[in-house]
């Protein structure tokens, strides 16, 4: 059981990190934007 678990997890586990590297990469983007607007 544990294994098929593991399998079946995998897709969502594949699209969890594709979706916390692409908001990652927003995130830096807009805190950048939002520092460099403060401070300039």
């Amino acid at each position: 059981p544990d294994n098929s678990g593991f399998v079946n997890d995998l897709p969502a586990v594949r699209l969890i990190k594709l979706l916390s590297k692409h908001f990652t990469d927003s995130w830096q983007h807009v805190i950048s934007n939002k520092v460099s607007d403060h401070f300039l």
